[in-house]
């Protein structure tokens, strides 16, 4: 069962990093996406206001893919949500957004629980690149063009994961 709240505490579980562990059930690598760039402020500047970002996220894709086959490889372990992150520096602003070398794209994962309707959760590893700058009314922001790969997994408390008798109380 999917665990909701803390057991202790009561407070809502609402992505990985809520979780001491996480029990990963599979990782799907996903194919490049095509994106068109239609927010930032290069694309504002281009003659036809959008920019095809599919060679950059490309070059992304081929960069990531030895991050990508070590999440593979964590299938059926159960590790800290933070082991899932890149080996990246973190974005200065965007604290969950690590920085692509050599390439104007962030990789960060993205889950919304909507998505994650059975027992299991679901987080996407995705690609991103500068969003419409929002000056005083937000300052930058990042646009997602796409995932490229998909983490299924179980959240853990303490102890084995698979021992799923504290997964059900909290599920209630």
């Amino acid at each position: 069962m999917k665990l909701k709240v803390c057991p202790c505490c009561n407070r809502a579980f609402r992505s990985l990093r809520d979780f001491p562990s996480v029990f990963i059930r599979g990782v799907e690598i996903l194919p490049v996406p095509e994106a068109v760039d239609q927010f930032s402020q290069e694309a504002a500047l281009s003659p036809g206001r959008q920019i095809n970002v599919t060679p950059h996220l490309a070059a992304a894709y081929w960069q990531l893919g030895p991050y990508l086959d070590s999440l593979k490889a964590l299938e059926g372990q159960e590790v800290s949500a933070n082991a899932l992150d890149p080996k990246l520096e973190p974005d200065g602003w965007f604290k969950w957004a690590f920085r692509i070398p050599d390439l104007p794209l962030y990789v960060g994962l993205h889950e919304d629980e909507a998505e994650s309707p059975g027992d299991a959760r679901k987080c996407e590893v995705a690609l991103y690149g500068s969003g419409p700058n929002l000056g005083s009314a937000g300052g930058p922001t990042l646009q997602r063009f796409g995932s490229v790969a998909v983490i299924e997994y179980d959240g853990c408390l303490a102890g084995p994961c698979r021992d799923d008798s504290l997964s059900s109380q909290a599920a209630d």
